[in-house]
């Protein structure tokens, strides 16, 4: 069994989780583990173990959204979103699996084609590509759910047909 892990970092962010098995394709999601007192933080033990209760070993690859800081974003959240995104990062590397750093630009170019690249595009494109997967939550939440599946479609794809990269970065 293959298991690839797609990941929308941030506060709002989430992880997809894509088995395949002989009835098909296994989709599960969940929204990024977070603290929220004294500050919003990552939940980084809730994150390991959600990683290893869905099998560290049997994770094939690992795709992450590259992190970068938007204009108009402040210092110390953009500080606090980087940091985050090395943890996860990082514990990919302690951890053994293997990742892929991808640019929303990319995997956005690829999946959706055509379409407005605004945040709930992503909602429109994942119903059009697994109208049976139901996310649950805000919408905010829903968003990053999307948007970690559309990164784990992607990371798929990539493995079963690579799409023009070859490095650990894009």
């Amino acid at each position: 069994m293959s298991l690839i892990v797609g990941c929308d970092p941030g506060f709002s962010g989430a992880f997809c989780f894509i088995s395949e098995n002989s009835q098909g394709l296994d989709l599960k999601t969940f929204p990024m583990p977070i603290l929220s007192a004294p500050k919003t933080v990552l939940d980084e033990v809730a994150i390991k173990n959600l990683l290893k209760m869905l099998g560290q070993d049997q994770i094939t690859h690992f795709f992450i959204e590259r992190a970068i800081v938007m204009p108009g974003q402040g210092v110390v959240s953009s500080g606090r979103f980087m940091e985050q995104y090395g943890f996860l990062r990082g514990l990919c590397v302690g951890l053994g699996i293997p990742y892929t750093v991808i640019s929303s630009v990319r995997w956005k170019k690829v999946l959706m084609d055509g379409m407005a690249k605004e945040k709930e595009a992503s909602l429109v494109r994942l119903a059009q590509l697994y109208p049976e997967l139901k996310l649950a939550g805000p919408k905010v939440s829903r968003i990053g759910q999307a948007d970690a599946v559309l990164i784990a479609h992607y990371g798929r794809q990539t493995l079963i047909s690579p799409i023009g990269h070859n490095n650990k970065e894009d």
